[in-house]
């Protein structure tokens, strides 16, 4: 039995988290009345309600409305770099020692900033949280699918631009059914060529054809990826190809893509010898924290010492820094600790 309080001390990396879902409401709430933007209410209790989501969720589209809220506050560099600060704060707080947080950039030009302002915004927020804790973040810049393939490939030349200033990967995000990947594989040809990383939402509403179309656009790991189950031949090919799986149980459950904590194919993927992560994709929408996922892994599915530690060593692993000897350091540090506090 692995306590909250020792999984909490565990080093930590997660692979799969939003930066615009993981803004405290309390932040959300504050700037939007400081700068009189206007919100569905100005309640702290009401709006909880309306961006952390609950289990009566029914589908992916529904949970990602949450986003259109949080959205509002995200159109002026100094909001951006006060709340990518503090959710790199929450990350450090939980015991994450490495993580990378994703997000569109093409989400916070809507009221006059430019991309590179939006870029140097997010990049500052992150400085000051690295300089305050010992904590190493990058980025993931996304194209949404249900945007252009041209939207698309505006994110992966900026994403290109900016990776070797703190950029690390590209992503599609955004509601999958209707919006195959192969529609952005040109955005994903182009950081393939460039030899930025790529991940892609995929499996998770949509079925295991989604995962073969991110696999053809050159994914290195595939965000969710439950219904490659479903497939014999997409299991094989994520084997063979050394494809990670970001596991994000919690908001599993909330869109529909799995019915139970439990019905997560955890140790189907570990016996294709698939690496899975373990990560939050949203702790303030889905309500959780990286620490309380892991528990949830290990009490459903009696995850062993060796399992536990091997799981969290393989986030370390499958990251996607680019600068060598930091991750070699990071690894190994990782693994010296998980091995003295796991007693391995």
């Amino acid at each position: 039995m692995f306590t909250k309080e020792l999984i909490q001390s565990l080093p930590k990396a997660d692979l799969h988290r939003h930066f615009d879902g993981c803004i405290r409401p309390e932040s959300v709430l504050e700037l939007a009345t400081e700068q009189h933007i206007t919100l569905p209410t100005n309640d702290l209790t009401q709006l909880k309600s309306m961006i952390m989501v609950s289990n009566d969720c029914q589908s992916l589209r529904e949970y990602l409305r949450a986003f259109d809220i949080i959205g509002l506050i995200l159109q002026s560099a100094s909001n951006i770099t006060r709340t990518m600060f503090e959710v790199c704060e929450d990350a450090f707080k939980d015991g994450i020692t490495y993580v990378e947080f994703r997000f569109a950039p093409i989400q916070c030009i809507i009221q006059g900033l430019t991309y590179h302002q939006v870029m140097d915004a997010v990049i500052e927020g992150i400085k000051q949280a690295e300089d305050k804790y010992p904590i190493v973040v990058r980025l993931i810049v996304c194209g949404m699918r249900q945007l252009s393939g041209e939207k698309s490939m505006e994110a992966a030349k900026l994403a290109v631009e900016y990776m070797n200033n703190y950029v690390v990967g590209f992503d599609l995000a955004g509601p999958e059914d209707g919006n195959p990947p192969t529609l952005h594989k040109e955005a994903c040809d182009y950081c393939h060529e460039h030899g930025l990383s790529v991940t892609i939402h995929a499996g998770e509403s949509a079925g295991y054809t989604s995962v073969d179309q991110a696999l053809d656009c050159h994914a290195q790991r595939i965000g969710h990826g439950v219904h490659s189950i479903d497939s014999e031949e997409t299991m094989k090919r994520l084997e063979r190809d050394c494809i990670a799986i970001e596991a994000c149980v919690t908001s599993n459950t909330q869109t529909k893509t799995i019915q139970s904590l439990g019905t997560y194919p955890l140790r189907t993927f570990l016996k294709h010898n698939i690496k899975v992560t373990f990560n939050t994709d949203n702790t303030v929408v889905s309500n959780c924290i990286l620490s309380s996922e892991i528990k949830t892994f290990c009490d459903l599915y009696d995850l062993t010492s060796q399992e536990l530690h091997d799981i969290l060593l393989s986030s370390f692993d499958v990251a996607f820094i680019r600068e060598n000897n930091m991750k070699n350091k990071i690894m190994k540090d990782a693994d010296e600790k998980l091995k003295k506090l796991l007693k391995l």
